[in-house]
């Protein structure tokens, strides 16, 4: 399947990020969420379908093999249900290990720890799914919802509105402003082919 962006947004100016960024770090809900997938450039789907088990802290890396999606049932009443599971991932490119820096691991372990607190709390509620980012029972994390939460975040700091999902194409800007080549920036971001870096 090609990797199409239906929605191409410019990315944020750097200022904008940093302020993003800075804010986030204060929201604990929000800080290891915008620090995945700002400094590794993953797709919501991505971020949030992320389990312990992909992580590994002593070679500092991390795979990507997985994606989370919101998934509407019709039920057998006629109305909907909205559930969330696990898909594949968007192409076979999006298959990828990244290495994790210093922030993103220091964030990671502080969002392990709050995880270890909030199972204390649901006791015998606990739901064990090895997710990375999940709700207070131990479920993953519902991908429209946390836009929500990043675009109230945007309104706050009077940022110009982008989706969650745009912060991987600031991610792109940022790397190759930084020297990268295109082709590590397509390699990071998962996509198909160069040109599709190149063109989004």
């Amino acid at each position: 399947m090609p990797d199409i962006q239906s929605k191409p947004s410019k990315p944020l100016l750097r200022n904008d990020w940093e302020k993003i960024y800075l804010e986030a770090m204060k929201d604990p809900y929000m800080h290891a969420r915008i620090e995945v997938a700002g400094m590794l450039g993953l797709r919501p789907g991505e971020a949030l379908g992320l389990k312990w088990s992909d992580i590994n802290f002593d070679s500092e890396e991390v795979k990507i093999q997985r994606s989370l999606k919101e998934h509407r049932i019709k039920q057998t009443d006629g109305s909907w249900k909205t559930n969330v599971g696990e898909d594949d991932v968007k192409t076979r490119n999006s298959r990828r290990t990244l290495t994790l820096g210093a922030s993103t691991i220091k964030a990671l372990k502080t969002e392990r720890h709050k995880q270890q607190l909030k199972k204390m709390v649901a006791g015998s509620a606990w739901q064990e799914s090895d997710y990375v980012f999940t709700n207070d029972i131990g479920g993953p994390l519902n991908p429209n919802g946390v836009s929500k939460r990043f675009s109230k975040l945007l309104t706050k700091l009077g940022c110009r509105h982008i989706r969650y999902h745009d912060m991987r194409h600031t991610t792109a800007v940022l790397s190759l402003e930084a020297g990268a080549r295109l082709e590590e920036v397509s390699q990071l971001l998962g996509h198909s082919s160069i040109p599709i870096t190149k063109d989004i």
